[in-house]
């Protein structure tokens, strides 16, 4: 999608911190953390909401939640994290992507 921000990101148009990357999805730094661990992981292709997953997705699905627990060992914060997807009004960039958030929390904690 051309005005899609994190398909920039993908396409290396963008400038990221990326903690993790498969042959189907990308991890990175949020630019507005909530948390003191706070990663943004979206699959390379460009699928709009939680909602338009279908079958097809299964192995960028599967890399996604092997991507989280990769980055839970790696930062250490298996004892307290959250995982986070928008949908509807709740997301801002209409392209499928989880927060990863951990460690100290700010305002997340009412959640």
């Amino acid at each position: 999608m051309t005005n899609c921000v994190f398909c920039k990101i993908v396409e290396g148009k963008l400038p990221a911190k990326v903690r993790e990357e498969t042959k189907n999805v990308i991890a990175f730094d949020s630019i507005d953390p909530i948390a003191t661990t706070h990663i943004i992981i979206i699959p390379k292709e460009h699928i709009v909401s939680f909602i338009d997953i279908q079958k097809s997705h299964h192995e960028t699905i599967i890399d996604m939640m092997e991507v989280i627990n990769k980055l839970i060992q790696a930062r250490d914060i298996s004892a307290g994290y959250k995982i986070i997807v928008n949908g509807g009004k709740y997301q801002v960039v209409k392209h499928l992507h989880w927060h990863l958030v951990g460690g100290k929390l700010g305002e997340l904690n009412a959640l």
